[in-house]
């Protein structure tokens, strides 16, 4: 009798366990069909040809321990269900049934009081907000929440694997939604897909979301909800690699010319250009992108300074694309300077000579004369980037002082410290730095690419640096800078003769990515950029030469060549 009693309480716990582990879907799918049944009752008493076109569920809140204590490790099940429904008889109104589900059962006295109260568990309201879409959902959809939020979970792994499990919110579902995607303009009866939203990834802050088909239960989207550039140009498989922005007087120059940079000078900068660097399979036939610049100043209020729209074609050959725009957002003040010119001895004979009336107007008679001039505010700039109206990338370059400018590349020729050999931002490992030789301002295929530590004087055109980088994909575009000094010695004294930026990004679904860039003698602007107060050689000196590369201000790799 003991072993009986003793097994029956086992039984009882475990089947508690069981009750209070499963998971929030099991739980929705429980209450998700009765409360759909309902919504569909209302929805006739309101137009018979009404149509349900989104379904959203809320509430999920905490699991429950047997304890009665809430689990903040798992999700319970949602306790609001809402149901969107359209009707060809009211075009500018939808009807929304709000039904409570899945809640804990109270106390007979309790329930009574609450109901007194006016406590009701369907709620029904004519709204005049439009849906997500006007396509009607299939038959028993929602059944396929339990399914679809397995599925979504089991996608989370590399989002919220660095989580702490006892702290982290990233797996706990807070939301879901489904409406009908259409495939095209011209598709009338679309795909149902569920929207998941989870809690915040641990390392980039934002809502973790999936985007399941209803149908193929795949994973047709990640993350919506990122305040990150997704990187990509739907429709022919683009991924932009680099923003990138150079200075010029107005006209767009050859890319050969292009003077790239992450800090301008702000009282002399005219036109800054911002260049979208895209690769990509052929498309096989022209492609049309609507891209669209806005720039803000990071210190203001998130004001709009400047926007713009282009139309540009891709041709069906192409497999890389430059996109390019530009802004010249000088202010400008009035100053009083001296004037050359004043000459009071002169001023006083033509006021003898002349008639005195007009003698105030004389040039040698004013002391100051009026100046206009034009600047940059100080600060950081951000351009986002928008294809077809979704944010694909963004960057940012700041106007300085020349003070400022040219002390951080004194402090760069400064800095002795050891490589870090990591790159906190892309969590990244750097695997190598190497070097090669090219003519062109590109650089060639992988394969063409010959890497030496010495070249010849006389056949030496560009050298290029490549840093190789271990990483997994990271589900997000990641910009990453590099900063790079070219260190030159001469007579046992080393300098930085030249200083150049590389501002690229990772594509969110690339692993183990490569970045290059070139130092030559073919733009004088480098040169003068390091603070040199001589004329350049213009050509590679015979010597030993060092690259260091910063990012985020700390040395991440440093490599050495030789010119003979």
């Amino acid at each position: 009798m003991v072993r009986f009693i003793g097994a029956l309480l086992v039984a009882i716990v475990a089947a508690l366990v069981v009750f209070i582990w499963m998971s929030p879907g099991t739980h929705a799918d429980q209450g998700l069909a009765a409360a759909a049944a309902q919504a569909r009752g209302e929805a006739k008493k309101w137009q018979t040809n009404a149509a349900l076109v989104q379904i959203e569920l809320t509430g999920f809140g905490f699991a429950t321990r047997p304890s009665g204590i809430p689990d903040m490790t798992h999700a319970g099940p949602p306790r609001l269900a809402m149901f969107s429904f359209i009707s060809p008889s009211m075009p500018r109104g939808i009807l929304r049934v709000s039904v409570r589900i899945n809640e804990p059962p109270l106390p007979a006295a309790q329930q009574q009081a609450r109901d007194a109260m006016g406590y009701k568990t369907v709620m029904v309201d004519v709204l005049p907000s439009a849906p997500p879409s006007k396509l009607p959902l299939p038959a028993n959809v929602e059944s396929t929440f339990p399914q679809a939020l397995a599925r979504a979970s089991e996608d989370l792994g590399k989002d919220c694997a660095r989580g702490d499990p006892k702290m982290s919110s990233c797996t706990l579902v807070q939301t879901a939604e489904l409406h009908m995607y259409p495939r095209d303009q011209a598709d009338t009866v679309g795909r149902p897909a569920w929207t998941i939203r989870f809690g915040q990834h641990p390392r980039f802050l934002d809502t973790v979301s999936r985007v399941v088909d209803a149908t193929s239960m795949n994973v047709v989207a990640r993350n919506i909800d990122s305040r990150s550039p997704t990187g990509i140009i739907p429709g022919f498989g683009a991924r932009v690699t680099a923003v990138r922005f150079f200075v010029s007087s107005g006209t767009l120059p050859p890319a050969a010319e292009r003077k790239y940079d992450d800090l301008f000078f702000y009282n002399a900068a005219r036109y800054i250009h911002w260049e979208m660097q895209v690769v990509h399979p052929a498309p096989g036939q022209p492609r049309q992108l609507t891209v669209t610049d806005m720039w803000a100043h990071m210190r203001g209020l998130g004001e709009i300074l400047h926007r713009d729209t282009r139309t540009v074609t891709v041709e069906p050959h192409w497999t890389q694309s430059w996109v390019t725009g530009s802004a010249n957002l000088m202010g400008s003040k009035t100053v009083q300077n001296s004037n050359p010119l004043y000459d009071p001895t002169e001023c006083g004979r033509r006021r003898r000579e002349f008639n005195p009336i007009f003698g105030n107007d004389y040039a040698v008679c004013q002391q100051t004369v009026p100046v206009e001039i034009y600047f940059w505010s100080t600060g950081v700039y951000e351009v986002k980037l928008l294809v077809d109206q979704r944010l694909v990338a963004s960057g940012t370059f700041s106007m300085r002082d020349k003070n400022d400018i040219y002390g951080e590349v004194a402090a760069r020729a400064r800095d002795r410290s050891a490589p870090s050999g990591t790159i906190p931002a892309l969590e990244a490992r750097v695997a190598s730095l190497r070097f090669f030789e090219s003519g062109d301002v590109q650089p060639p295929a992988t394969s063409q690419r010959r890497y030496a530590s010495s070249f010849p004087q006389a056949g030496t055109r560009n050298v290029f640096w490549q840093i190789d980088l271990k990483h997994e994909a990271a589900d997000r575009w990641l910009p990453v800078t590099f900063e790079a000094p070219l260190f030159f010695t001469e007579a046992g004294r080393e300098r930085v003769i030249q200083r150049k930026v590389l501002q690229a990004a990772a594509p969110g679904d690339w692993s183990n990515t490569s970045y290059a860039d070139w130092f030559g003698w073919s733009n004088d602007y480098y040169w003068d950029r390091a603070g040199s107060t001589t004329p350049s050689p213009r050509r590679w000196l015979p010597g030993t030469y060092r690259v260091d590369l910063h990012v985020d201000g700390t040395k991440v790799a440093s490599g050495s060549f030789e010119v003979r």
